[in-house]
């Protein structure tokens, strides 16, 4: 977010348990990981996020029964309905996937008039209405229109 800055951008990050220190909220430290006023952070204790992502059918990149550490861009005027919007750009573990995310969003940083919403979470992948946005279990970014 921090190579962004001027990028109208929302990112959404969904906390869930996944591991097994993730028994509780996250902390305060934690939250400050992702220190943007264009972040919204979520703990979904019960990972329907990542239950709903599934269900609609949406293929989970590290396989398994949650979706988590991944992330997720959807281009403008994208929205949840129903079932999981399909993403411009999608990928884990985050790590592995930021120089594709990157390249995406610079597509949208030369364009001021454009909007991106970028959401990251640790376990599950949130979504909402216009502009490109990124999408991710495990706490990252998505573009957004809403802001």
């Amino acid at each position: 977010m921090r190579e962004f800055p001027a990028l109208r951008l929302r990112v959404l990050v969904v906390w869930e348990p996944v591991l097994p220190t993730d028994w509780t909220a996250p902390s305060t430290a934690v939250l400050a990981r992702v220190a943007d006023r264009r972040a919204l952070q979520f703990w979904d204790k019960r990972r329907l996020v990542s239950e709903k992502i599934l269900a609609s059918g949406f293929p989970n990149p590290l396989q398994g029964p949650v979706v988590w550490d991944f992330v997720a861009l959807f281009p403008p005027g994208a929205r949840w309905e129903g079932s999981f919007p399909p993403p411009q750009f999608s990928g884990a573990p985050v790590a592995n996937v930021m120089d594709g995310l990157r390249r995406n969003l610079h597509s949208y940083s030369s364009a001021s008039t454009k909007d991106v919403r970028s959401a990251l979470s640790p376990g599950a992948i949130a979504a909402r209405k216009a502009a490109p946005r990124i999408t991710g279990a495990s706490s990252r970014a998505m573009p957004d229109g809403n802001s």
